[in-house]
């Protein structure tokens, strides 16, 4: 196996989080391969017990002291010893590897869930313009799928390293049994290492990738498909939209026979040669000194140690297969964390908004998207005091939400500075400024719970009738009412078992529930018709009057924009000088 600089980076990042239980199993693991070794080599004295006329006396010193210590520790039943000792090494072995597998399975989980949690929170804390470039869909299989695979990988490097030391173990006591015979295993080991590498590294690691491009894919369609399920539906779609997710399927299904395909070649050919060794054993000491029966304990030996050496020949090179192929899963979870830490958002400074008192600045803004060379807003320049209600209108591309965006803290402004109350909006932290701004955009969010929970938004549940006034405030009281179970009503997820009205309405409740000193509105009564437009307008105008509570919002309609007391007009990323511009 050979490691690419991000195979390893991805390696040490996910391993060194846990190298402690690691070290532990690297521990456990070479005692299981000591324990597994000396049982293979102790079936020698019970064969040589079994048959006293075979036991060759004076051809090997090891196995002469073998059999003295046994003879000298029970000269009642040396048999009865060689099988107790069998027993308890094998007992003893089963033990640790039973140990061994369960804090490895430990371990793996460990970091599965560690990675996902660390992944999904990485992702919540990212810049958001960096949230905006992403696809949702390879994010998702990011921090749903690959830790899975992640898991897997890590899963199968203690069994590599139990499988190798064993190996090893019993290659050398193989050695000082006879030379000549495991130098001849040593050479069909090593060839059989450089074909496995061959497949691991060209085809392995090519198919993982291959799987894992696929898996990405399959999760972007899928989300866009039940995401536009309705428009989908409409347009009669629904073929070249099962297609394409079909097609990411048969890709995944022929990566994956690929690398089942040829990777199962080595371990064929290594059966077919160790048959041949055997054979060449028997061949071997028939044709040596003594006679054929005399040489059975140790042909016994080396058959039994090929039984257990083969396995872990082909268990080694599989999971050196398995390991590449999942490499890639590793890497692209390994590229999300470091892409969503590089990207991480500005969390602003440790001041906290104690309350918007008299005046928002917006002082020579200037913001540019770095995946465009044209700045979205610049050169911006408002005061809106305390207490208005302000309305931005302005063609489609003008800057409106990107204006919101900025107001909202949500982007940092390339140039220029926003005030509050004569401090920067940057001196204070998201937590503290979400407790004073609300904000409710063109399309209304939702998740699968309850109306009260949607409401409540993760916040704390004031009590009393705080969630029925918000309902109440934005009109749609009545309507929640009159559901089945109410305030425990389960909308399903984006809020599709209701109309764009009912869920607009319900996302205004959201707003007005922590009764904000700054609401903004992007497009938040496009969905509603004229006369509950009208209805809510006026009771954001009745809180801001009673309250003093600022309202931005930003809107294409007329009906909407008349009732502002301040009037911004943009177009190209400006605001349009007065009159037109900043009507009051």
């Amino acid at each position: 196996m050979k490691f690419t600089g991000d195979s390893k980076k991805a390696l040490k990042y996910f391993l060194s989080r846990k190298w402690k239980a690691l070290v532990f199993i690297a521990a456990l693991s070479f005692l299981v391969a000591f324990f597994e070794s000396l049982a293979t080599f102790a079936i020698y004295p019970i064969l040589s017990l079994m048959a006293p006329e075979t036991a060759g006396r004076g051809r090997n010193p090891y196995l002469d002291a073998i059999m003295a210590w046994i003879a000298g520790y029970s000269s009642a039943s040396p048999l009865h010893t060689a099988v107790a000792l069998l027993l308890g090494l094998t007992v003893v072995k089963l033990l640790l590897s039973y140990g061994n597998i369960l804090l490895t399975w430990v371990t793996a989980n460990k970091i599965y869930q560690e990675t996902q949690i660390r992944m999904m929170s990485s992702l919540l804390n990212a810049d958001y313009q960096f949230l905006l470039g992403a696809q949702k869909g390879d994010l998702a299989y990011r921090v749903l799928t690959a830790p899975g695979y992640v898991s897997k990988m890590t899963n199968v490097i203690p069994m590599i390293a139990v499988e190798v030391l064993k190996t090893l173990m019993i290659v050398t006591m193989l050695f000082l049994i006879s030379t000549w015979v495991t130098f001849f295993l040593i050479i069909i080991a090593a060839l059989y290492f450089i074909m496995a590498r061959y497949v691991a590294r060209n085809v392995s690691y090519g198919t993982g990738s291959g799987r894992a491009k696929s898996a990405s894919n399959q999760s972007v369609y899928a989300m866009n498909a039940l995401k536009g399920i309705k428009t989908i539906r409409l347009f009669g779609v629904a073929k070249f939209w099962s297609e394409l997710f079909a097609r990411e399927c048969r890709n995944f299904y022929a990566f994956a026979r690929k690398d089942a395909t040829i990777t199962g070649i080595p371990g064929m050919l290594l059966e077919l040669v160790f048959v041949s060794f055997l054979c060449f054993l028997a061949l071997y000491f028939s044709s040596g000194g003594g006679n054929f029966l005399s040489n059975m304990p140790l042909i016994g030996v080396f058959a039994y140690s090929l039984l257990k050496i083969m396995p872990s020949l082909k268990a080694v090179s599989g999971y050196g297969m398995e390991i590449m192929a999942n490499l890639p899963h590793a890497e692209a979870a390994y590229h999300a964390i470091e892409e969503s830490e590089c990207h991480r958002a500005d969390i602003g400074g440790r001041e906290q908004l104690e309350a918007f008192h008299g005046l928002m600045r917006i002082k020579d803004v200037s913001f540019l998207y770095t995946s465009s060379d044209k700045p979205a807003i610049k050169n911006i320049n408002i005061e809106i005091g305390r207490g208005r209600f302000v309305g931005i209108i302005g063609p489609s591309g003008s800057g409106k939400t990107t204006l919101l965006d900025l107001l909202g803290g949500l982007l940092k402004a390339t140039s220029g500075e926003i005030l509050i109350d004569g401090k920067p909006i940057d001196s204070f932290g998201p937590e503290s400024l979400s407790k004073h701004i609300g904000y409710v955009g063109q399309e209304p969010f939702f998740f699968n719970d309850t109306i009260r929970n949607n409401v409540l938004f993760g916040r704390k549940d004031p009590g009393g009738d705080a969630v029925r006034q918000a309902l109440r405030k934005a009109d749609v009281l009545e309507f929640v009412e009159s559901l089945p179970e109410g305030l425990n009503f389960v909308i399903a997820d984006d809020g599709m078992k209701m109309s764009g009205g009912q869920r607009q309405r319900i996302s205004i409740a959201r707003a007005l529930l922590q009764n904000p000193e700054i609401l903004l509105l992007d497009e938040a009564t496009s969905a509603l018709d004229h006369k509950t437009e009208e209805k809510i307008i006026e009771t954001i105008i009745k809180i801001v009057k009673e309250e003093g509570n600022t309202v931005i919002f930003v809107t294409h309609r007329k009906s909407a924009i008349q009732m502002a007391d301040q009037v911004i007009e943009m177009r190209d990323g400006q605001v349009l000088p007065f009159p037109e511009g900043v009507r009051i």
